[in-house]
């Protein structure tokens, strides 16, 4: 266990250092986390008030939203991991650059929005159907499996240009035979930026208890700093994650690692299972 940290640690510094030195990656979960807020305004507004409400437009905007909110997202991530690929290789390519580098993989990402969108949907139906301890334990295990499995799509969908069902049958493959049963450094890297988060959460919190307690002038600006650091620790672990995925995905497929990562310290960090 102590030694998962410490690997995750270093995992994480080597990977800040990476993410830091292309600060541009940090536009695109920003862009994306804009995108489905305006998306979401649209689509529910625009359902809503065409159907006067009802359930049946509840349902189409929730599909809708969905499909539009998975593909935007896919498709910013994909363009992000082109534009990291650019900069590690000695290429940085800007913001645009990057939404058109990822432009030739719009029908994969259409098509992985749409199985996507509908997997969860009947897993939101399970769920509504069934009550009690054994339908939120269902539930779970069904969602707990799914993240699981599409853990490596993106690098897959990258790399390999597979369609949605055969990205996520790779993505468990490529998961169960490097890992295993525990995930090392994949999981534990992540703590890295969970002080930022814990601490943007407390400091958020404070400046609430002082604004209502007691001064306001004091209390807002704290709450607008904690708020700020939860955010940028959001931010860094949303691209640090999917950067380490996407690094790790090509180097166990035999492509080289980007400056700054030791071939020690990331298979440290696969747990292998015994052969």
């Amino acid at each position: 266990m102590f030694e998962n940290l410490t690997t995750g640690w270093r995992i994480g510094k080597a990977i800040r250092k990476l993410v830091f030195g292309d600060k541009g990656l940090l536009v695109y979960p920003l862009a994306t986390a804009i995108a489905a807020i305006i998306e979401m305004v649209a689509i529910f507004g625009t359902f809503l008030l065409a159907s006067g409400f009802s359930s049946a437009g509840y349902i189409a905007a929730l599909i809708a939203f969905y499909v539009i909110t998975t593909f935007t997202s896919t498709y910013l991530l994909v363009a992000m991991l082109l534009g990291f690929r650019g900069y590690t290789s000695g290429k940085r390519i800007s913001f645009s650059q990057a939404l058109a580098a990822a432009a030739p993989y719009s029908r994969l990402i259409l098509e992985w929005a749409l199985f996507y969108s509908v997997v969860l949907l009947i897993i939101r139906l399970i769920e509504s159907r069934m009550r009690g301890i054994g339908g939120l334990i269902l539930g779970s295990a069904v969602s707990i499996g799914l993240a699981v499995a599409t853990v490596f799509v993106i690098p897959v969908i990258i790399d390999e240009k597979a369609g949605p069902i055969d990205a996520m049958k790779r993505s468990t493959d490529f998961f169960v035979k490097n890992f295993g049963k525990s995930a090392g450094g994949l999981i534990y890297s992540d703590l890295y930026n969970l002080m930022f988060i814990i601490g943007g959460i407390l400091i958020g919190l404070l400046g609430a208890v002082i604004a209502i307690s007691s001064t306001p002038l004091l209390g807002v600006p704290v709450f607008m700093v904690g708020f700020l650091v939860l955010i940028f620790g959001i931010l860094m672990t949303t691209v640090m994650s999917n950067v380490f995925r996407f690094v790790l995905y090509e180097y166990m497929n035999g492509k080289k690692l980007p400056e700054g990562l030791s071939e020690e310290l990331i298979r440290s960090s696969v747990k292998k299972k015994p052969v």
